[in-house]
């Protein structure tokens, strides 16, 4: 595994008002040091639509980049 999960830490993470639309720090387009595997999980549409205009403001070509770059800032 490429890093070790904290489980109290994904909680306080994803439980903290740290999260809020005005305060979340998006990430910006940067080289891929590890390789990727494919994984599958389900979004609400909406929620795929936002995730996909946030990718593309931040200069990445597809969502999958972005959304791990996002999750790496919080983990």
């Amino acid at each position: 595994m490429a890093f070790d999960i904290d489980e109290n830490k994904v909680k306080s993470v994803l439980s903290s008002s740290s999260l809020g639309k005005s305060k979340v720090e998006l990430p910006m387009k940067k080289e891929t040091e590890e390789n990727r595997k494919t994984y599958s999980f389900t979004l609400e549409p909406s929620v795929r639509e936002g995730l996909e205009k946030l990718a593309e403001q931040q200069n990445y070509k597809n969502t999958s980049q972005f959304l791990n770059d996002l999750i790496k800032l919080y983990l």
